[in-house]
């Protein structure tokens, strides 16, 4: 009796309960899932002393190269005095970075560089308008309120140790923690507020949502009104999976699903402004995985081209190897209105205000 008890008790919890929910261990949380990794991360000694060498090492590049620089840029700026938009040493650039996947880790080298020679006075770094891996590169930098690269890194390196535990190929969708990295990336006020002001996600969004994409347009998200938002936003200018292009993501306040495949261009409210666009492509077999050698060598790809680049005396550095076989230019500054994509049907959404501008006017998906 007391053995038919137990087998009528085992069998109402099996059928009760989810056979996954029985067996198996308890499922994390994606909150739970980043913290368990951002709590082994912070820890890790070796990691913290990797991502100091990098910045030490960017630092010294620079140092060695920043008196033709300097020179270069007064050059640029002395050839274009007759121009009605000069540019060269003290001008502001917006950044433009496409998505090339983890391989956007190079941006941090990029901006690095970049936030190294503004502390010294030769230029100013605006905005960033980043899409897919470029946006999250976009949102990680923008975060760090010592204006240098040290956030990105620790935050890549949260999620090499993510991919390097679980295998997880993210074929199907993106990891879902990543919402909550981006958003503990920004969970102080400062770096919400530079977030909110400098960071523009790009991603392809469509108000029917569903898997034929119907109607979809190019759209460029700023001014987010809240840190969720601006999370959302980032992994859904990144969704390049199966997720992605069956259904979207969805983001806070806007009317229907955004996927991966947004193309940086200008913002309307910086038209006037150039733009130092960075291909951050180094072949195919960096784009879905990182490595703790990957990140070392991308970062260092960036330092070394965004310096090439500011001593050449056109600004510009062409493709070379896995690059030249997608794109001509790995580095360039652009002229405000010349970007490759700023004749693209844009949507431009405003989240704290929910309006919408479409540039060029009146174009249609």
């Amino acid at each position: 009796m007391q053995s038919s008890t137990i087998l009528l008790l085992t069998s109402l919890v099996m059928t009760s309960a989810a056979p996954d929910e029985f067996l198996a261990p308890r499922r994390l949380s994606s909150e739970e899932v980043f913290q368990k990794y951002y709590d082994i991360v912070v820890k890790d000694a070796t990691v913290n002393k990797t991502i100091s060498e990098l910045l030490d090492w960017a630092k010294e590049e620079v140092q060695k190269s920043a008196s033709e620089i300097e020179a270069n840029l007064k050059d640029v700026s002395r050839r274009s005095a007759n121009s009605t938009l000069p540019v060269g040493y003290g001008s502001a650039f917006n950044l433009l970075w496409p998505g090339a996947g983890y391989s956007s880790v190079s941006c941090g080298g990029q901006f690095e560089v970049l936030s190294l020679l503004q502390k010294q006075g030769m230029l100013h770094i605006g905005g960033i308008v980043g899409a897919s891996g470029g946006a999250t590169s976009a949102i990680l930098a923008l975060a760090d309120l010592s204006s240098s690269s040290r956030s990105l890194l620790f935050y890549y390196h949260v999620m090499e140790l993510y991919k390097t535990d679980t295998g997880d190929k993210e074929n199907f969708q993106l990891a879902p923690y990543l919402v909550n990295l981006y958003e503990h990336a920004i969970r102080g006020d400062e770096s919400f507020a530079s977030v909110q002001q400098r960071y523009v996600p790009m991603a392809v969004c469509s108000k029917s949502g569903g898997p034929l994409w119907s109607e979809s347009v190019n759209t460029g998200f700023y001014n987010c009104a809240t840190r969720q938002q601006c999370a959302q936003a980032t992994q859904a200018s990144g969704e390049a999976t199966v997720k992605g292009f069956a259904t979207g993501d969805a983001i806070d306040g806007v009317e229907g699903k955004c996927r991966d495949g947004g193309s940086v261009s200008c913002h309307p409210d910086s038209y006037n402004m150039f733009n130092i666009f960075f291909n951050s492509y180094y072949g195919m077999d960096k784009v879905g995985t990182i490595t703790l050698d990957s990140i070392k060598e991308l970062f260092k790809a960036g330092v070394t081209d965004t310096i090439s680049m500011l001593k050449s005396p056109n600004l510009k550095v062409p493709c070379t190897g896995e690059c030249s076989k997608l794109a001509e230019v790995r580095a360039e500054v652009q002229a405000p209105n010349t970007c490759a994509t700023c004749g693209t049907c844009t949507q431009w959404y405003d989240f704290q205000s929910g309006s919408s501008t479409t540039i060029p006017s009146g174009c249609h998906a």
